[in-house]
């Protein structure tokens, strides 16, 4: 039988610093990992799908990276610490589990339990313990996530710490996600005072989306106590890519870490000078209490740049006059960009499973986005994987916006690294077309393979000249009221003015400046003009990675007053910029009354009353109907 021991709080926690294993009495047990003892709720993240699945997580104890792991060679893992946010008891299908592996996530566990978890915190061990070697292994739990229940897994989110947060869902394959926060998981192991003294783990996070080249950044740093002595004092090193060192920080705490405890305290760090979309920073303890140590050094990617350009996200919807649920998507998919407010690119592909008259070739060509497996309708928010994602196209799962709002709001926390100007002119039925604009410098050290691409697109399309199923026929009698009425097509691609389908290799100068003239082409007379758009992006390409594929910036410019500036929702942008700050309570103020105002956190998630520190997406919404759409950094 396991022996399992379980404190069930609300998030907040304490925890001795060493427990007794009721098998050996005159064992002593010690916490190994790195994530705090108590997390509140505006701290933390919470990780799962919302569907019926399995979902494991792990740390890593690696001797090769971590002086501790090191010196805990020879001794054995007892069990597992960890939290869950409802209970799982899926021992009997052995659905739940604890686990060790050895070596590699993609071996066979060493040792596997099957246990009952239950809300909050767990402590569960071992049948047999498993003794530490030479070799990485990895700590974890398992359960089987059902849909409706809260999200299983939760981690502090202020900072990952490296090997600190391993995932698997729906049983397709491992995933580092120590950079989306620190898991609240540790393993127990055996030890001894000595062993477990003078050791400590430091990480920045937080950080602003790009900073400044050897200037001071604002962030929050952690601190893991790994030993059994509280610490009241620590000296932190910064080491560049080169190895050089850049700083060091002595802090003190007025209130000691506890042991196995942590500590998050808002720091300033002086950043690389090196320019880049990831420019590596690395963190470790060189003193605790004085004394010289060695412990476990962690690295976070910083966005180090000088340019700061204005972001305008690319939507793109993959559709199909035969899909029976596009118009579903549709529907949801143009009220969320109705309530977004930031200007935006917005192309729909006709492909997947049906092809229509609308179908060309770079649809069929970014069906690799798929990732295998296509289908109508989906979305796709700059090409990116959103969390809780495994590829870059969104499926239509619920009749809400909300999904798709949350989305475009995460968009906003990602740095625009371009600037795309888009010249279009009409001239007798010709059209011609300038994109021209500039590269971060960052960009240009990340020295990648850049493509542009630029196409002429139509929208509102009725269905009395192209028909689709669902509105013209097969009109589904849950459908809102106003479906049939508000359908169009929209996004039409009517010239693809690449050579390349999928988008021409980008050429620019030194100093990141582009400028393409396209050749000219034939308007056809059918196209209504007022209703068309010349739109361009600068973007990665990489089918072999889904990961590596995304959207550097976008631009377009319409034959009407809207230049530059994305395609116009029905929902005006608010001609006036209205001002939106934080009070002294930490909640959004504005200085006019306005309808309504909604903050996103970095997650997509809506949040509301006081805000903790970091970087919020707000949405304004005025009297008079108008939208404003802004960046927030609370401090």
């Amino acid at each position: 039988m396991n022996l399992i021991r379980r404190t069930v709080l609300a998030l907040a926690i304490s925890a001795a610093a060493s427990a007794t294993m009721a098998a050996d009495e005159s064992q002593q047990t010690y916490y190994y990992g790195f994530s705090p003892m108590e997390a509140a709720a505006e701290d933390i993240n919470a990780h799962g799908t919302g569907k019926n699945n399995y979902i494991e997580c792990a740390i890593k104890l690696d001797p090769a990276t971590d002086p501790l792991a090191e010196r805990l060679k020879g001794r054995k893992i007892l069990g597992v610490r960890g939290y869950l946010r409802c209970e799982y008891a899926q021992a009997r299908k052995k659905f739940s589990a604890i686990k060790v592996y050895d070596g590699s996530l993609d071996s066979e566990p060493t040792a596997i339990d099957y246990v009952n978890f239950s809300e909050g915190w767990n402590e569960v061990y071992f049948d047999q313990p498993v003794e530490i070697g030479d070799t990485p292994m990895y700590v974890g739990m398992q359960v089987y996530e059902l849909k409706g229940s809260p999200y299983p897994f939760v981690s502090y989110k202020h900072a990952g710490v490296n090997n600190g947060f391993f995932i698997n869902i729906k049983q397709t394959g491992w995933a580092d996600e120590s950079a989306r926060g620190t898991l609240l998981l540790q393993a127990i192991v055996a030890g001894d005072d000595e062993t477990f003294t003078g050791h400590a783990v430091a990480q920045a996070g937080s950080f602003e989306l790009s900073v400044l080249p050897g200037e001071p950044a604002n962030c929050k740093l952690y601190i893991h106590n790994q030993s059994v002595q509280p610490i009241s004092a620590v000296t932190v090193r910064t080491t560049a890519d080169d190895g050089a060192s850049l700083n060091s920080y002595d802090i003190e705490f007025a209130d000691p870490v506890p042991a196995f405890d942590s500590r998050g305290i808002d720091w300033q760090v002086t950043t690389p000078l090196a320019e880049g979309h990831e420019v590596p920073l690395t963190i470790d303890i060189e003193r605790i209490d004085g004394e010289a140590t060695s412990c476990m050094a962690c690295t976070t990617n910083l966005y180090v740049t000088a340019d700061a350009f204005r972001r305008v996200p690319l939507v793109e919807e993959f559709t199909s006059q035969g899909c029976v649920n596009c118009p579903f998507m549709f529907y949801y998919l143009e009220e969320a960009r109705e309530l977004f407010g930031p200007n935006h690119v917005y192309v729909s592909h006709h492909a997947g499973f049906v092809e229509d008259v609308f179908t060309q070739q770079v649809d069929r060509d970014l069906l690799y986005l798929f990732a295998g497996y296509p289908f109508n309708p989906g979305a796709m928010f700059d090409r990116r994987i959103m969390p809780g994602q495994f590829k870059p196209v969104i499926s239509a799962t619920e009749a809400s916006s909300d999904p798709y709002i949350n989305f475009m709001n995460d968009l906003l926390l990602y740095p625009a690294e371009a600037k795309v100007l888009v010249d279009f002119s009409e001239d007798g039925g010709k059209g011609s077309a300038r994109v021209h604009g500039r590269l971060s410098r960052s960009a240009m050290a990340d020295g990648d393979p850049l493509f542009l691409s630029c196409y002429f697109v139509e929208h509102g399309l009725t269905t009395d000249i192209y028909y689709q199923t669902g509105i013209s026929f097969d009109v589904a009698e849950d459908a809102p009221a106003d479906l049939v009425e508000k359908f169009r097509h929209n996004g039409i691609i009517r010239v693809n003015l690449c050579a390349e389908p999928i988008g021409d290799a980008l050429v620019y100068d030194e100093e990141g400046n582009y400028d393409v003239t396209y050749a000219e082409f034939d308007i056809d007379p059918t196209w209504n003009l007022d209703n068309m758009e010349c739109v361009a992006f600068v973007h990665k390409i990489n089918e072999e990675d889904l990961e590596d594929n995304y959207i550097l910036n976008a631009g377009s410019n319409r034959l009407n007053d809207f230049v530059n500036t994305g395609i116009k929702t029905p929902m005006a942008v608010a001609t006036e910029n209205i001002g939106v700050y934080i009070d002294a309570s930490r909640n959004v103020r504005t200085e006019v009354p306005v309808k309504d105002i909604k903050v996103y956190d970095m997650n997509g998630r809506l949040v509301g009353g006081q805000l903790t520190p970091g970087l919020y997406a707000v949405r304004v919404v005025t009297d008079s109907g108008q939208s404003q759409g802004t960046k927030l950094m609370v401090r």
